[in-house]
């Protein structure tokens, strides 16, 4: 559990430049907690017990890491997409229009940002 945390910290830190909560350095042992833990409130309990039976009986080898990061990307890229849907829509503007003008795009990335930064 400590190696997958930590190649997973490793890719997301270097690829990405991410600092996932449940996934980075917190100070405690790096198996300290599941690699799964922050995948728990965003998929159904039926494959996060297949995972976590997984992790526990058996080590996550490559493959298993690489669909755990894949994962973690979407879930990571649909949250995005909600977060810049819902600036659209703040504005009644649509996402399949291209935007006006450059203060249109200014709104919608000031919110976006806005929207991101608040704890939901």
């Amino acid at each position: 559990q400590g190696v997958a945390r930590y190649a997973l910290n490793r890719y997301f830190s270097a690829h990405r430049g991410w600092h996932i909560t449940g996934i980075a350095y917190d100070g405690q042992r790096w198996n300290a907690s599941s690699p799964t833990a922050l995948l728990k409130p965003q998929l159904p309990s039926s494959i996060i017990e297949v995972l976590e039976d997984h992790v526990v009986n058996k080590h996550l080898g490559l493959e298993e890491l690489a669909v755990l990061a894949a994962t973690v990307e979407d879930l990571v890229h649909n949250e995005a997409f909600d977060l810049l849907s819902m600036a659209y829509e703040s504005y009644n503007l649509s996402i399949h229009e291209p935007l006006a003008n450059e203060s249109q795009e200014d709104l919608v990335i000031r919110t976006f940002m806005l929207f991101y930064t608040m704890p939901w």
